[in-house]
């Protein structure tokens, strides 16, 4: 007996709520590259500032 198409009701409830806490992807678009502030083993860290906002922030490439 196949189960796998069988909705329950805490199934149905959640999928009936919208998603208020949805997150925005960011692209690099978003963001102004700024200086390289360091480098690792496996990756490169750069200062960016968000486009919208001016909030600085670190990018692990």
């Amino acid at each position: 007996m196949d189960v796998s198409n069988i909705v329950t009701p805490y199934q149905t409830k959640i999928q009936q709520e919208p998603n208020e806490k949805r997150t925005k992807k960011w692209s690099i678009d978003d963001f102004n590259i700024g200086r390289r502030l360091g480098e690792g083993s496996f990756s490169t860290v750069i200062l960016v500032e968000e486009k919208k906002t001016g909030f600085l922030c670190a990018l692990k490439v």
